[in-house]
């Protein structure tokens, strides 16, 4: 990040008045970073972005798109490492959006024109006995896969998976649906798998290492966000945007 800007977006102060007392560079580093996000339609398209790569575990709850809406609710076991991932005890821990149901309308995220994303720093484990899911939405999902321990999952307001062998389960992963017939799913900025599964229902929730009892995923992730889609030519350019924060800070 490069902006130097001396004044802080509104943007930026709204996220740094939940954080602990930090560094000016910090501040800095996060005025950059949101400023950045908004030279693409990214800051725009997401309702909900969360850095669970942050100082303590209040400052990981925080939704940096509008603070104080749809900030995520801890429960069960988790650990918190600061300024590296939140990371599930795959039993009993879960994050929840409070209150982000996009069913519900008044959404970013629609029915044809969605998007969820994170970065996963330590990968599920595998195990043939769960789902290990790592960010879920109702019918919108990405997923370390419980009967093939390389593959990784997805879905977005359907009912069908789209699933492809990858060699590391870590890095900043994607789903987009971008039309009614038309789903990508990505990885570190490149698309892995893409198909025409028709979109059913739109998603209802949002939540990180669980879809509830029975399945829980002990993976780490540094940040996740959901909403409308990112256009394939951003997609790139966002990653580099997103993970760059994460090398910045030490969690990449």
């Amino acid at each position: 990040m490069s902006y130097r800007n001396p004044f802080l977006s509104s943007e930026a102060r709204a996220v740094l008045a939940g954080y602990p007392t930090v560094p000016t560079e910090r501040k800095r580093l996060i005025a950059d970073f949101i400023h950045a996000l908004k030279d693409t339609s990214f800051w725009a398209k997401v309702d909900a972005l969360y850095l669970l790569a942050a100082p303590d575990q209040a400052s990981a709850l925080i939704n940096w798109k509008t603070p104080g809406t749809h900030d995520l609710v801890a429960s069960g076991g988790l650990t918190f490492t600061p300024d590296r991932e939140a990371k599930g005890n795959g039993t009993s821990g879960m994050l929840e959006a409070s209150g982000y149901n996009p069913s519900a309308g008044g959404k970013l995220m629609t029915l044809n024109d969605a998007v969820l994303g994170c970065y996963t720093r330590t990968a599920a484990s595998y195990d043939g006995t769960t789902s290990r899911l790592d960010v879920y939405s109702g019918t919108g999902r990405l997923q370390r896969r419980s009967d093939v321990s390389n593959f990784v999952s997805a879905r977005a307001n359907d009912g069908v998976n789209i699933t492809v062998s990858v060699a590391s389960q870590t890095g900043h992963f994607s789903i987009n649906r971008t039309a009614s017939t038309a789903r990508a799913l990505y990885k570190d900025g490149a698309s892995i798998a893409s198909d025409a599964q028709v979109s059913t229902t739109l998603s209802n929730e949002l939540t990180l290492f669980s879809t509830g009892t029975g399945n829980w995923s002990d993976a780490g992730l540094s940040l996740a966000y959901a909403g409308a889609a990112i256009p394939a030519a951003e997609v790139e350019q966002v990653n580099a945007i997103l993970t760059q924060y994460l090398r910045s800070i030490g969690a990449a």
